[in-house]
């Protein structure tokens, strides 16, 4: 069991017919001792014994939105680090994390810098994301007053659903009304102003975690671009899912801020407008459509990893991207290398599953 007691904080993990991903995530998090509730929404019993801090719920067939209501019903502590199967925490991240917000009652939510990770071909490579941005997070994440920070929190865009969270505010963001939504990005967006409105942000000079991509879980791409599209789409569906989408937010910026309805909704609109001015100013020759990525015959993902500097953790080699790479960002600092090696070694360990 690791050294700091984090007896107020919950990991909170929903599978759906992934219980060898599940397995290593149980596997892992089981030497922090810290309280797990998992909601498992396959059609078979998860079977294997399960320590006493961990709680197993099996909801089979409930939806994406229900499971994450049915489990947060669960949780009785102060904090919550919701998860998907397949990403990692470092006990360093989330106790970095969970000390903050013990002693900042204004922040309703804290991350620090993930990695990303792929098994490919059976060799294991991890990524730095979005570095570039990290110390603009930094200094986003402390702005106080409500209104400057809710017009600046997707630019530059860091997704805050994956992070330390108060429970009690975590519950209220999905006790709304998404029946509306259509795109998981407008999710995340939605997720980002709501607590942007809520409290401040905290992006912490810590590891936090790793992040799988490209093997298990589907992403949607580099699509910022179809978000621009989307929000000055002229289809009516877009439309009404947009204008959805700025009812809810500029319904609860009211019950926090004296101002007028059209002043809330300008705000909210800012936002999501900066939001695509930012990334479209970031590189001149990011595809503005996915037409385009078409007719340069490259990938979304191409695009995205343009900002990703990838390094390989080989067998014999551990530490190989401390030795090769500037000690700028938290992931390279020698007090993380045990940390990235528990990781490695839980990917190592279940490398059977990606056949």
């Amino acid at each position: 069991m690791e050294g700091h007691s984090l007896e107020a904080l919950t990991i909170g993990i929903i599978t759906y017919e992934r219980h060898h991903y599940l397995e290593r995530a149980l596997d892992y998090y089981a030497a922090f001792g810290v309280n797990v509730v998992v909601a498992d929404s396959s059609k078979e019993y998860f079977k294997k014994k399960l320590p006493q801090h961990i709680t197993y719920l099996h909801v089979p067939e409930m939806e994406y939105f229900q499971k994450i209501r049915h489990l947060l019903t669960q949780v009785t502590t102060t904090f919550i680090i919701y998860l998907p199967d397949d990403d990692y925490v470092t006990h360093q991240g989330m106790t970095t994390c969970y000390r903050y917000m013990e002693h900042h009652t204004e922040c309703v939510v804290a991350k620090g810098q993930n990695i990303a990770f792929s098994v490919e071909q059976g060799q294991i490579k991890f990524t730095l994301k979005n570095s570039y941005q990290y110390l603009l997070w930094q200094e986003l994440g402390f702005i106080k007053e409500r209104l400057s920070r809710v017009k600046k929190i997707l630019q530059p865009y860091s997704q805050l659903v994956y992070c330390l969270h108060r429970t009690d505010v975590l519950r209220d963001f999905y006790s709304l009304d998404f029946s509306w939504l259509k795109s998981v990005g407008f999710f995340e967006r939605t997720l980002n102003i709501y607590m942007a409105i809520r409290g401040e942000v905290a992006y912490l000079n810590t590891f936090f975690g790793a992040r799988e991509v490209g093997n298990s879980r589907q992403h949607e791409g580099y699509n910022y671009s179809l978000h621009h599209e989307v929000l000055h789409s002229e289809k009516k569906e877009d439309q009404e899912e947009v204008a959805a989408m700025k009812r809810l937010l500029t319904n609860e910026l009211l019950q926090h801020e004296n101002i007028a309805k059209e002043a809330a909704t300008s705000i909210i609109t800012e936002s999501l407008e900066a939001f695509c001015q930012h990334t479209m100013n970031r590189d001149p020759n990011l595809p503005r459509s996915l037409e385009e990525v078409r007719q340069a015959k490259k990938s979304a993902n191409h695009w995205k990893a343009r900002w990703m500097k990838p390094y390989v953790v080989g067998n014999d080699r551990f530490g190989r991207p401390f030795e090769h790479q500037k000690l700028q960002f938290p992931v390279y600092e020698k007090r993380y290398r045990e940390a990235l090696k528990r990781i490695y070694r839980s990917i190592k360990k279940y490398k059977h599953i990606y056949g």
